[in-house]
C-alpha cells in the first residue's frame, strides 16, 4: 500500500528584490518571509543560492498554519561579479514541486 505524501503550501512576502549597488568589499543582508498556507506543517529542507556570493540561513522548526519564518540571504559580491546582476536563492520544502 502506497502511503499518501502530504504537502504544505508556502507563499513568501516579497519574492524580488532590489538591492541596488553592493561596493566589492562590503554584503548586503535581504530578508524573506515564508509562509505557510496550509495546515500541514512547513518543513524547510535546505535554501540553495545560484552562486557561492550568496548564503543563507532559515528556520530549522516546522512553519505552522498561517506563521512565517525568516530567511535571511547575505550577498557579498567578488571580483567577477561586475555589472548589473540577477542573483536567486531556492527554497526546498515539503511543498508540491
Amino acid at each position: 500500500e502506497e502511503s499518501k505524501k502530504e504537502y504544505s503550501n508556502i507563499t513568501f512576502t516579497n519574492s524580488y528584490k532590489d538591492i541596488g549597488n553592493v561596493v566589492l568589499g562590503s554584503s548586503k543582508e535581504i530578508e524573506f518571509y515564508a509562509v505557510n498556507k496550509s495546515d500541514i506543517p512547513l518543513i524547510i529542507d535546505s535554501v540553495k543560492s545560484s552562486c557561492s556570493c550568496t548564503v543563507s540561513k532559515f528556520p530549522k522548526k516546522p512553519i505552522l498554519k498561517n506563521d512565517s519564518g525568516l530567511i535571511l540571504a547575505r550577498y557579498t559580491p567578488n571580483k567577477t561579479n561586475v555589472g548589473f546582476l540577477e542573483k536567486s536563492i531556492v527554497v526546498l520544502s515539503n511543498t508540491k514541486p
